[in-house]
């Protein structure tokens, strides 16, 4: 049996350890409480440039100052002055940490110098006292940019930008300090607008709606001052010089917050797909077709635009022969394509803008592409100059098959078929082995016509039926087709079809295993079928597969097996895996007629009823059922106490507890700290499945709540 550990935390199994000599014994140590001589400042926190602005300011001394109890402080009983003026709470976090502490409403302001300083005079419990005095500076975060979007075009060469800071910032700053700079070195300054100012403008087609808190400072809409040339690079940039709306401190970061290029003149650029080859091919107008510039016609097609155009405006002013609908009246093509802007992402010089065609072509077609000149405009509202005129072809269909049910069951007297979906092949070749209900195994090949459907998907049967020769039997073949299909591996070709009369439900519980029978055309349980479980491959047949375990329908069509305890413990037999990697599989037999059900993913069945109704399939390795508990002699302990214990540990079956394994356990106390406190590396339980004992707590323990963890290792 396979090894493994697992972990109890006796949640009941708590102590809390209260004293108040050692209340902050996991502040303080007792050598850190001995140490004397002079008071000098360590640390304060927080220290440096650009911090967070924060609610705390926390002074570190070298070694204990005040006595544990009194820890608040009035300002008058503290020397220390900080500049710009804190409405600090006092207090000491511990014996040798004085912290200022800020309300919410009375945190520090952002992009601001502080200066601390502390007067000596400190004087501790035992008379020493500070002599020199320390001061310290720190500057919290100053104005930085932390994001940016394209909120809306105005034209072409107009872009609106959504600019985002961490903290409010003047308008007048903003418009000093962003500007766009031109690829030919042009400075351009901007205006910046409130919110409210933006929606006060005439939107134009292909602006989105921004959702905004109200406007504090936290951000901008910046736009140029002048319009920009079409198809030119642009570089949004920021400089030192922000100025905060709170604060002294100007930003100073200096950096390109976004790089972009306005959009060309509008322009229709040609179709766009890929051909049977898989490679993508561009197609201009008046450009002459070369040799492989066929579009696969289940592939995605594309018109393609130098700037970015709405469905709705290709629905009705672009012209199809043959049309889209191919020829179903009161159909249209583009009802769910949706219409959706394309203007909020920067757009990057030479891009263009695909529109994907909203159904697949049909194969070995010509088609023709008509627009009228004037009508059809980009989301800028600029019209298409000039009429298009051009066509492109579809290739025929590459050669294809569809294959869901690499696992299938074929009920017994029923005129059914496995289906395989074909696509211009010119046949299949089916390498299989059959193996009937008796045992019996037989191997061949079975060659099946296609049907000459040029450019048409359509079933037909793999003859299954034909291959097996008996009424009741398992069927394993390989799928082999003229022409080859390199697409095709080894893991797509296969398939296990099985003809059986019996519909087996498996239930596989940690300690047994139901199976239950019922005949499919009838309904009713089937009894005396013979059951095994036996270890073998899915995608292979269970010719000289042994049986592990047996058994035998009741008058109920009910079998119980062992369960996965017994069956596959460390649990890897069961579950996820490849159907080509050893599982456990349950075989039903009666008669001439047999039935398997591998006990993998694709035949497991999980409840998905409402959020509080669904139910998983799912198991728990060998002993991880087993539950523990214990008690202490009292609830509460002071330091230097014995702990006197007592845990039980109980495996459990499906009706009641049940003794565990009495020994390969390890126990742990840990303290709140994370340190070992008391620990026993081998430990055997009582036959009643108990253990006892106890420990000293020392006598500068942590305070606060201590674990008791035991670990299991059985082999």
């Amino acid at each position: 049996m396979a090894k493994f550990v697992k972990c109890f935390s006796l949640s009941l199994f708590l102590l809390i350890i209260l004293s108040t000599t050692t209340l902050f014994a996991a502040f303080d140590s007792a050598k850190f409480n001995k140490q004397n001589g002079a008071i000098k400042v360590i640390g304060i926190t927080p220290s440096g440039a650009d911090v967070p602005v924060a609610r705390e300011i926390v002074i570190h001394f070298n070694r204990p100052v005040v006595p544990v109890g009194r820890m608040e402080r009035s300002p008058a009983e503290v020397p220390v002055n900080i500049g710009p003026p804190l409405a600090c709470d006092w207090r000491w976090l511990n014996t040798a940490s004085l912290a200022c502490q800020l309300s919410e409403k009375d945190a520090m302001t952002p992009a601001t110098t502080y200066t601390v300083k502390i007067r000596p005079g400190l004087k501790a419990e035992d008379g020493a006292v500070m002599k020199e005095g320390v001061t310290h500076t720190f500057s919290t975060e100053r104005p930085r940019v932390t994001d940016k979007s394209f909120a809306a075009w105005k034209s072409a060469g107009h872009p609106l930008i959504l600019v985002n800071f961490n903290q409010p910032v003047t308008k007048s700053s903003v418009e000093a300090h962003l500007y766009f700079h031109t690829e030919n070195g042009r400075r351009i300054a901007l205006k910046a607008l409130e919110d409210a100012d933006y929606k006060k403008k005439k939107k134009k087609k292909g602006s989105r709606k921004v959702k905004l808190p109200p406007h504090d400072g936290h951000y901008w809409f910046v736009e140029p001052g002048e319009e920009f040339p079409l198809d030119a690079g642009i570089e949004l940039k920021v400089e030192p010089g922000i100025v905060p709306q709170k604060g002294t401190n100007p930003g100073s970061e200096e950096r390109v917050i976004v790089a972009f290029a306005t959009f060309p003149h509008f322009s229709f650029m040609g179709v766009k797909c890929m051909n049977n080859m898989d490679r993508e091919i561009l197609l201009r107008p008046g450009q002459e077709p070369r040799l492989g510039d066929l579009c696969n016609p289940l592939d995605a097609i594309s018109l393609l635009f130098s700037a970015p155009v709405i469905n709705r405006e290709i629905k009705d002013h672009v012209r199809f022969t043959p049309d889209l609908a191919g020829g179903r009246k009161d159909y249209d093509p583009w009802e769910n394509a949706g219409d959706y802007s394309r203007l909020s992402e920067p757009h990057v010089k030479g891009n263009d803008y695909p529109n994907q065609l909203p159904e697949m072509l049909r194969a070995n077609k010509t088609y023709a592409i008509s627009i009228p000149a004037g009508k059809l405009r980009d989301e800028f509202g600029r019209p298409l100059p000039g009429q298009v005129k051009m066509t492109f072809a579809t290739d025929h269909r590459k050669p294809n098959y569809a294959f869901d049910h690499h696992f299938s069951v074929l009920e017994k007297k029923v005129d059914s078929e496995l289906p395989i979906v074909v696509t211009n092949l010119a046949q299949i070749n089916v390498k299989y082995a059959a193996m009937t209900g008796k045992g019996k195994v037989t191997k061949g090949e079975e060659l099946l016509a296609v049907a000459p459907a040029l450019d048409i998907s359509y079933p037909m049967p793999l003859k299954v039926r034909e291959m097996l020769k008996a009424p009741s039997g398992i069927v394993t073949g390989e799928i082999v087709t003229a022409p080859p299909l390199p697409g095709k591996t080894a893991d797509d070709r296969w398939f296990v079809s099985q003809i059986t009369p019996f519909n087996v439900q498996v239930k596989v519980g940690h300690f047994n295993t139901l199976v239950w029978v019922t005949d499919f055309s009838t309904g009713l349980p089937v009894a005396g079928a013979q059951i095994d479980i036996f270890k073998g491959k899915p995608r292979e047949l269970p010719a000289k597969a042994k049986a592990l375990h047996k058994g035998v329908t009741d008058a109920d069509g009910i079998a119980l097996l062992p369960g996965a305890e017994k069956l596959d413990p460390a649990l890897k037999l069961l579950g996820y895996g490849e159907a080509n990697v050893p599982k456990l599989t349950i075989r039903c037999r009666k008669g001439d007629d047999i039935a398997l059900v591998p006990l993998i993913d694709d035949f497991s069945a999980n409840y998905y009823g409402s959020e509080e109704e669904y139910i998983e399939a799912y198991l728990q390795k060998q002993y991880e059922h087993i539950h523990t508990w214990g008690a202490t002699a009292q609830g509460i302990y002071k330091v230097g106490d014995t702990v006197q214990f007592k845990l039980y540990v109980r495996n459990q079956d499906n009706r009641a507890f049940v003794p565990p394994p009495l020994s390969g356990y390890a126990l742990q106390v840990i303290d709140p700290m994370g340190k070992v406190v008391h620990e026993v590396k081998k430990l055997t339980l009582s036959t009643f499945g108990a253990y006892d004992g106890e420990f000293p707590l020392p006598k500068n323990g942590a305070v606060g709540w201590y674990r008791f963890v035991l670990k299991a290792s059985f082999k």
